[in-house]
């Protein structure tokens, strides 16, 4: 019985390392209003932040009549504008009668940091070449969002 319980602690270490120190984790967040959702998914390695997605979700009839389908998607547009050109960060964008959604991925290994922090100053406090996870979690909770 003492040997089994010896390849037992061994077995839970090795899965311990192996998952919990080394591994990517992923943690949500929600900002939400009457109009709109978005919720910004972060994985990371420790404190070093490896992507990010971001989804949006906008309620065209919690918006009103006086703001029609193409100025929620003239507007999700120029939103998604700002991430252009910028290698590592993809997007795209859908609609319905009813929602307008768009979706903001920034892989943090691929993209251009500089142009990133140039592009969003208030947005990612990046020191040296990574994207601090408590940092970055401080930034959303400090505009709103809750943990998911």
């Amino acid at each position: 019985m003492n040997k089994s319980i010896k390849a037992f602690a061994l077995l839970l270490t090795t899965l311990f390392f192996l998952f919990g120190c080394g591994g990517t984790q992923s943690s949500s967040y929600i900002l939400k209003n009457e109009m709109a959702q978005t919720t910004t998914t972060v994985e990371h390695k420790g404190d070093t932040v490896t992507k990010i997605t971001i989804l949006n979700e906008w309620d065209l009839k919690a918006m009103g009549p006086d703001f029609p389908k193409q100025s929620a998607q003239a507007l999700a547009q120029a939103t998604l504008s700002l991430y252009t050109n910028l290698p590592g960060v993809t997007s795209s964008m859908s609609s319905t009668d009813e929602k307008i959604t768009f979706e903001i991925t920034i892989d943090m290994e691929k993209v251009d940091l500089a142009k990133l922090k140039e592009r969003f100053p208030n947005e990612f406090s990046i020191e040296g070449n990574k994207l601090s996870f408590k940092q970055f979690e401080k930034t959303l909770f400090d505009a709103g969002y809750t943990a998911k």
